[in-house]
């Protein structure tokens, strides 16, 4: 007699399937029965990368990742994941960039908190993505 899957089984397999979508092929779960807690390789390719930052914001409606005092990067919603790290508790987004759609735009006022801020460009962005590793926990 074949198993059927229930329903909370299908869209457990939906959110692991989204989620491997995102972070590519290096995602791992760290348990079996729990989709919350993941490993993953940050850069998937020279074009494509996640980093965890505390740097996006609501701007006019619309999501930013500030890379500068006075610039910053449209996003989608989609490119983004709340997370927070298993050792320090910190909270933090999971940002999904790809090189293709990374546009900075120069705003006329310096962002609060960010005024002696360095630029970051796309490299320097997947230079610190590189560094960043370990366990986080998807909220």
């Amino acid at each position: 007699m074949k198993k059927t899957n229930t329903y909370g089984e299908f869209k457990r397999q939906q959110y692991r399937n989204n989620l491997q979508r995102y972070f590519g092929d290096s995602l791992k779960f760290v348990s079996d029965r729990d989709s919350k807690h993941i490993q993953y390789d940050p850069v998937q390719s020279e074009d494509i990368f996640v980093i965890r930052t505390s740097h996006v914001r609501i701007h006019n409606g619309r999501l930013i990742l500030i890379v500068g005092a006075k610039k910053a990067v449209y996003l989608q919603p989609f490119q983004i994941k709340q997370a927070k790290d298993e050792q320090t508790n910190l909270s933090f987004f999971l940002v999904r960039v790809k090189r293709q759609f990374f546009k900075t735009y120069e705003f006329r006022q310096p962002f609060e908190g960010f005024l002696n801020s360095p630029d970051y460009d796309f490299d320097s962005l997947r230079e610190v993505a590189r560094s960043q590793t370990g366990t986080v926990v998807l909220k």
